[in-house]
């Protein structure tokens, strides 16, 4: 998730707690500052999870079969 310069990862292989990087700075991800920024972290964390439900209250359902593209 991007929030201005600040980036934060997270679900990835191996990764047992988010990561954050100020884009800005650290263009290459290279130093995790989510240790330093717990506050920042918690509020983007939030963010998605608001934006989750948000996209599950309004998804539109999907069929059982795939569309046929005639």
């Amino acid at each position: 998730m991007r929030d201005g310069a600040w980036k934060l990862v997270r679900n990835l292989p191996g990764q047992k707690t988010p990561a954050l990087y100020d884009l800005a700075e650290d263009l290459s991800e290279t130093n995790d500052l989510a240790a330093q920024q717990p506050k920042r972290v918690q509020a983007m964390l939030k963010a998605i999870a608001t934006w989750q439900t948000d996209v599950a209250k309004g998804a539109t359902k999907q069929t059982e079969k795939p569309l046929s593209r005639d």
